[in-house]
């Protein structure tokens, strides 16, 4: 019979530690520092930057994203495009009704345009619906480059890693999913919607400085304020997500502890306390969120009012224009279609912003991650081991005491 008597040392708190076993506890503080380090900052909240959207772009990426791009601004062309045509159809009927052309060369003449207008209206179908498909593919590339370095990671860890999380790995997993699908999200349509958008704007504006540059100024001339006050407001909006990241990471720890020791909860009635908790961080993630959402509503309802403003401004220098003789009607209502197109597009990219802001954050704190990961300790394999064949008795422990 095997007998192991031994006395640990109780923790007294007015006495230093003993000689022998001081560093013991030097290594023990040294290992349980590393991974407390590690685990009290798993997911840094940093300021991304846009660059960010392509941190797990790989070379098997760059054909999906090279031909979204080509599509996405070829389709952006188009969309100015139409305002020329417009234009023409416009300066044919002011024309017929000034008694300059016959009713025949009216015909001809919108007829032609009307066909190149269902020639580019083909195009645009087209267009848009390739882009589409290939910045979803791009999408979901970036979404498996990121599980499979979360996951090629994770497999590598000791089991003191997942010990030593802050909110838990039940609470991390979610968390990191979520982030993904973000990530996604924003590198798919999104992306490819803003890339659109930003193209047709600067062909537009380029169209309509061509055609009357005068008018594109008068059109146009609150537009620099608006930038200064959209700037202003849209920087409210990162610190809105971080604070709402935060605010959900407390909320999903709480969940998943009180989950996890749901037989303590009941047994001291604790429940009310547990929602109370919950509620209180998930009511925090809902201001923060509603901040987001009426920045998005301020900024959204103040482009409308500037293009409103627009048509008034475009209108009356317009028939100025052409009562001085200085454009006819056609290059007017080109020029002035092209600024619409131009603030109409701001006006359709804002609602992205949203999405690429969450995606950009999700990617930078996801390869805050994939670093930690990939600093922390790995897991190493076992080089020999020796067991006895035979074991005869038992082994008892006696007199075996631990005081915290």
């Amino acid at each position: 019979m095997y007998s192991v008597q031994e006395k640990l040392p109780s923790h007294r708190t007015n006495a230093e530690p003993a000689p022998e076993a001081e560093n013991d506890m030097d290594q023990d503080a040294r290992a349980a520092r590393e991974p407390n380090e590690e685990g009290e900052d798993e997911e840094p909240i940093i300021q991304a930057r846009w660059r960010s959207l392509f941190n797990f772009t790989t070379r098997a990426h760059v054909p999906s994203l090279c031909l979204g791009l080509l599509l996405s601004i070829a389709s952006g062309v188009i969309i100015p495009a139409l305002s020329i045509f417009l234009g023409t159809i416009f300066d044919a009927f002011t024309e017929f009704g000034a008694g300059k052309i016959s009713g025949s060369d009216l015909t001809k003449k919108v007829t032609r345009n009307v066909i190149y207008l269902v020639g580019l209206g083909s195009a645009s179908w087209v267009l848009n619906g390739s882009y589409f498909m290939f910045w979803l593919i791009f999408g979901e590339l970036q979404a498996k480059s990121v599980r499979n370095k979360l996951f090629g990671g994770m497999l590598q860890k000791d089991m003191e890693w997942y010990d030593m999380r802050k909110a838990g790995i039940s609470a991390m997993i979610p968390r990191l999913q979520t982030q993904i699908r973000e990530l996604q999200t924003a590198t798919s349509q999104p992306l490819g919607f803003a890339v659109q958008h930003v193209i047709t704007m600067l062909a537009a504006l380029g169209l309509a400085f061509y055609t009357a540059w005068s008018l594109t100024l008068v059109t146009l001339a609150v537009v620099p304020l608006s930038v200064i006050f959209l700037a202003w407001i849209s920087a409210r909006i990162q610190p809105a997500i971080n604070a709402q990241i935060e605010h959900l990471i407390q909320a999903s720890k709480l969940a998943n502890s009180a989950i996890m020791a749901i037989d303590t909860v009941k047994c001291f009635n604790g429940q009310d306390t547990e929602i109370w908790q919950y509620a209180s961080a998930v009511r925090k993630a809902a201001e923060w969120y509603l901040v987001q959402a009426r920045t998005n509503a301020v900024q959204i309802g103040f482009v409308r009012i500037v293009i409103l403003g627009m048509f008034v401004q475009g209108f009356w220098f317009g028939n100025h224009l052409v009562r001085t003789g200085q454009k006819n009607a056609g290059q007017v209502l080109t020029a002035f279609w092209a600024c619409l197109m131009a603030t109409q597009t701001v006006e359709q990219l804002v609602p992205q912003v949203i999405v690429l802001e969450k995606g950009r954050t999700a990617a930078s704190t996801l390869e805050a991650v994939l670093i930690k990961i990939e600093k922390g300790r790995r897991v190493t394999k076992m080089i020999g081991r020796k067991a006895p064949r035979y074991c005869e008795g038992d082994i008892q422990v006696r007199n075996v005491t631990q005081h915290h």
